[in-house]
């Protein structure tokens, strides 16, 4: 009986820890220049809404691969931004507002500074900063894990 209950109870945790799945690390604006300071490396700003099926699809797929996820980790600071946050932000010494236009909606200044492509804010944007916090490059709409990868390795030239 007590050989039964060890053998299930290892099973039990080797079950466990085989289904456990990488974690994106999230950091957030407030968090970036220390960070930066302590151990400098680019960041990717994820700008997405909450109504939008593009982001959440990204969210579902691009952001859930293994790959990408130790990659980001590895060699990024990420930040998830919802473009319609409501809390003022301070990046690079400079405090940003969220700009309500209606009754119930609006976008954050943060996000339109870091998303703009051509005077424009497209959902989802990426937008990938240097480690001085200077935007490199920003690619709007939905991006594939393939792609993904592809950009990440790019950047840190590979």
């Amino acid at each position: 009986m007590k050989q039964l209950k060890y053998i299930s109870t290892l099973i039990l945790i080797f079950l466990s820890t085989s289904f456990v799945h990488a974690q994106m690390k999230f950091v957030e604006f407030k968090d970036l220049d220390s960070l930066q300071k302590n151990h400098a490396k680019p960041t990717i700003v994820f700008i997405h809404t909450d109504w939008c099926k593009y982001c959440l699809a990204m969210q579902q797929s691009t952001f859930k691969n293994k790959e990408i996820i130790e990659n980001i980790n590895n060699n990024f600071y990420f930040i998830q931004f919802n473009a319609e946050e409501k809390r003022d932000i301070n990046f690079l010494n400079k405090i940003y507002h969220f700009q309500p236009n209606g009754v119930n909606n609006g976008v954050h200044e943060l996000a339109k500074f870091l998303g703009n492509k051509k005077e424009e804010l497209i959902y989802p944007t990426v937008c990938f900063l240097n480690n001085l916090s200077q935007i490199e490059f920003q690619i709007q709409g939905f991006v594939s894990t393939k792609q993904m990868m592809y950009l990440l390795q790019k950047f840190l030239g590979n």
